[in-house]
């Protein structure tokens, strides 16, 4: 069911927005995606707006986004390891909201895979003096030799910043920070780019070309290469090969610590990284990326092929694909079709990607999403007549949401509610056009339930409405038995939208969702009721196959024993822990503390095969780290936790 009324979409994207509606159809798997940017960009300004763009690129037939979450020395969500490194949690600008958990939300209910972009990687800002991580933190600073030791890359100043890629503080920070978004939301990839050295953009060599980076001259980076070389310090020509190769090596060497880091966390999320095009990468940024795909890592690649003619596109194109080793299936094309004032035209999008297909590579993703408007008629009518997953995934690896509006049948109504119109015009704001009022401490109720299909985790969201005169605080909880519940702020314009309640595994049949409540509300303020929406979490369930019959689930048996990271992480006062078992097993899952005492049982005795979820409530124990591991018979594995106050 589609998320609005296509009479309040514009014409174009009303008529794409239906068919895009329908069933995936038999279609070769492609990569459509699209970077979300925050600079010379709306879309990430509002709930409201983030809505209307994942329903923009679900119309125009896209599969995936690539949203900014790192850039500048911010990020875009609310992060432990930034606050413990700059003292700020999160961009300003953003700040009272989780620009990710909204991506999320507004993505995967259509159908969209989200793959959080750290888009300036080894950059520490771009001017202001390195920025808040540098001003932290003044000994990871990446240095020149040329301008005796300067940290950024322009000779006149004011560009990139850059930390030291060999710093260990540096990739442990970065890594972090990565760690953090894969334990912490149900995300699909983790996107990788400036993963290179800094830009000589003035310096120019004698036959007027580009001169090759000269940083790695920093501390970190001298006593490396001095530990590896019998004490010889490393070449003063930057275009020594072999000092190039040596750098171009430490870059490779940091992506595999961020792949392998990944899997060992959530085997299912997918690397990727967004290179410059080669040679041109490596002989001036060191990236040797080709030489890290012939290992394996990452999962994709998406080399930066941004050119403005057809001609040019194919020919750097073929270049870049060329330096693929065959049998690596995850080579993928950047396409520019935005920047700054430059729009590419709907004729030359369009001609991507044909050639795309005529050269054998599976999809790319465009840059940027403002670009995306302007052609989307022209992708979807021409190039993208049928919507498809991306090639790395089942088909309904991302399923679009279910949503129960609050008028359907399987919503319980107790005591007295009022059907009012909830447009944009009217006093109200709710998703469907519609909504449901009542008034506070009167005894009204709302008690969802809906049939379930598929035996999964699922994310449980209720779309919180806004109006100046509603209530404050309305309490939503689960009716999963976790006693998880949360308060709305119906009066709130920024928070208005879909906001998640809690994670429920929920088996077929009918069953029983949340509860919105009027108790608590002074009589004086209205309650309003809107829709509830259920996405299916693959961080929780991923082995879950749905099927394209019917809907109808069949959960796989796991091939080996697997103890998933527990989610929420941190959490308060409960969290979910999964782990799979590929036969009938006497286990036992305990918690500990960090002296290595027993707190804690939460699962003990005989389990059949399959993937498994224990609640774990931790009502009991102080706030703190916390160890838990599960044992049996030929495995035992532990992980850490984080209880909260």
């Amino acid at each position: 069911m589609p998320i609005r009324d296509p009479r309040v979409l514009p014409a174009w994207l009303a008529a794409l927005w239906l068919s895009a509606t329908l069933p995936l159809a038999a279609q070769s798997p492609e990569l459509r995606g699209v970077w979300v940017t925050n600079v010379a960009s709306q879309v990430l300004s509002s709930k409201p707006s983030i809505a209307a763009a994942m329903d923009s690129l679900k119309a125009a037939g896209l599969n995936a986004i690539f949203p900014v979450m790192y850039n500048n020395g911010v990020t875009l969500f609310p992060s432990f390891v930034m606050l413990s490194v700059t003292g700020t949690p999160i961009d300003p600008a953003f700040q009272g909201r989780d620009v990710l958990a909204e991506l999320i939300a507004e993505a995967h209910r259509v159908g969209l895979e989200v793959h959080p972009w750290f888009e300036y990687g080894f950059a520490a800002s771009f001017g202001n003096n390195g920025g808040p991580i540098l001003a932290q933190n003044p000994g990871w600073a990446g240095k020149r030799l040329s301008t005796g030791g300067a940290t950024d890359d322009e000779a006149t100043g004011g560009g990139f910043y850059w930390l030291s890629q060999a710093h260990p503080e540096v990739r442990e920070f970065l890594i972090s920070l990565m760690l953090e978004v894969v334990e912490n939301y149900d995300i699909d990839g983790v996107h990788l780019d400036r993963i290179r050295y800094g830009r000589v953009h003035f310096g120019r060599n004698p036959n007027n070309q580009i001169l090759a980076s000269d940083f790695g001259y920093d501390d970190a980076h001298l006593a490396r290469y001095r530990a590896e070389h019998n004490g010889a310090d490393p070449p003063t020509n930057p275009d020594d090969e072999n000092w190039r190769r040596w750098r171009a090596g430490l870059l490779n060497e940091f992506t595999a610590a961020v792949h392998d880091t990944v899997k060992q966390t959530n085997p299912h999320v997918l690397v990727s990284n967004a290179p410059v095009v080669y040679p041109y990468g490596y002989t001036y940024f060191m990236q040797d990326w080709p030489a890290g795909v012939r290992q394996g890592r990452p999962d994709f690649v998406v080399p930066q092929v941004y050119r403005t003619d057809l001609s040019s596109y194919t020919n750097e194109l073929i270049n870049t694909k060329s330096r693929i080793p065959t049998g690596y299936n995850g080579f993928f094309s950047g396409m520019l079709i935005r920047s700054g004032g430059y729009q590419a035209p709907a004729s030359l999008a369009v001609s991507f990607v044909e050639q795309n297909r005529r050269s054998s590579v599976a999809g790319g993703v465009f840059f940027y999403y403002e670009g995306i408007p302007p052609i989307a008629s022209a992708l979807r009518q021409q190039v993208f007549q049928q919507l498809t997953a991306p090639p790395f995934r089942d088909t309904l690896w991302r399923p679009t949401a279910t949503l129960i509006a609050e008028t359907a049948a399987t919503v319980e109504r107790v005591g007295s509610w009022t059907l009012q119109a909830g447009k944009g015009d009217s006093s109200y704001f709710s998703f469907d056009d519609k909504i449901l009022t009542a008034r506070g401490s009167s005894g009204a109720a709302l008690r969802y339930s809906a049939e379930i299909t598929t035996a999964a985790d699922y994310d449980v969201y209720l779309y919180q409405p806004y109006g100046a005169q509603l209530a404050r605080e309305v309490t939503v909880r689960l009716l999963d038995g976790s006693g998880a519940q949360i308060k709305l702020n119906e009066t709130n314009a920024v928070t208005r939208g879909w906001t998640l309640v809690g994670t429920s595994f929920l088996p077929t049949g009918l069953q029983a969702l949340a509860e919105l409540t009027t108790a608590g509300v002074p009589s004086t303020q209205t309650v309003a009721a809107d829709g509830l929406m259920l996405i299916l979490n693959r961080q929780l369930s991923p082995e879950v196959v749905v099927t394209a019959v019917a809907d109808r689930p069949e959960p796989a048996v796991p091939s080996a024993f697997a103890l998933w990271q527990n989610y929420p992480n941190p959490f308060n006062p409960a969290t979910t822990i999964a782990f799979a078992l590929p036969r009938r097993t006497t286990l036992r899952l305990e918690v500990f503390d960090l002296q290595g005492r027993r707190v804690a049982s939460a699962a003990a005795g005989d389990y059949p095969a399959g993937v498994h979820h224990i609640t774990f409530a931790a009502g009991h124990l102080p706030a703190g780290v916390y160890l838990y591991r599960l044992s049996a018979p030929g495995f035992s594995e532990t992980r850490k936790l984080v209880l909260v106050r």
